[in-house]
Order: C-alpha cells, then sequence, then structure tokens
C-alpha cells in the first residue's frame, strides 16, 4: 500500500508501521531484545523503556506528517506549497544530518 500511494512512503515503512508493531503487541522480536542474563543458565526481563528507538520515532512521525500536509495541499489546493518546503528544509537540516 505504501508503494501504491505514490508519496515514497514505501521508505518509511519499515521504521514507521513495522517496528512500532513489533515493540507494541508482544513478539519473539521484542521479548528476545528484552532478555537479560541473571546467571546459572536463567533470565529475566527488561522493562525499561527502549530509548534507542525515539529518534528514528520522531523522524518517521515529523515525515509522515509533512507527506500528510502535502496530500492535503494537493487535494484541496491551499497553495501552502513552499511553505511545506520550509518545513522539508528545516527537517533536513535538524534531523538528517550526517
Amino acid at each position: 500500500m505504501a508503494m501504491k500511494s505514490g508519496y515514497g512512503l514505501e521508505e518509511i515503512s519499515v521504521p514507521g508501521y513495522v517496528i512500532p508493531n513489533l515493540k507494541i503487541h508482544p513478539s519473539i522480536s521484542d521479548l528476545s531484545e528484552r532478555k537479560i542474563p541473571s546467571g546459572g543458565g536463567t533470565f529475566s526481563f527488561s522493562a525499561e523503556p527502549q530509548e534507542q528507538y525515539a529518534d528514528s520515532a520522531l523522524v518517521t512521525g515529523t515525515h509522515t506528517l509533512i507527506v500528510a500536509l502535502q496530500i492535503h495541499d494537493g487535494y484541496f489546493k491551499l497553495g501552502v506549497g513552499p511553505v511545506i518546503e520550509q518545513v522539508q528544509t528545516n527537517f533536513a537540516l535538524a534531523y538528517l544530518k550526517p
């Protein structure tokens, strides 16, 4: 569906859909990431926040919002294309630094 949209959403489908779904639903993937060896062949699970995913969520959410603005601008002929372009530039400068 992301490819069919024509807005480049396939580029963010993994960080914007697949990974969040693995995190919010019980899965083997999430359990294995939270496993902590306790010694003697046993283990426990960490309930700590997984902060390493926060940046990805912020970037993906911002990107998705920009695409939604572009779609609305095109559909409703709002004429805010230059503003959206400035938002894209600011986004790239803020989050997509090498």
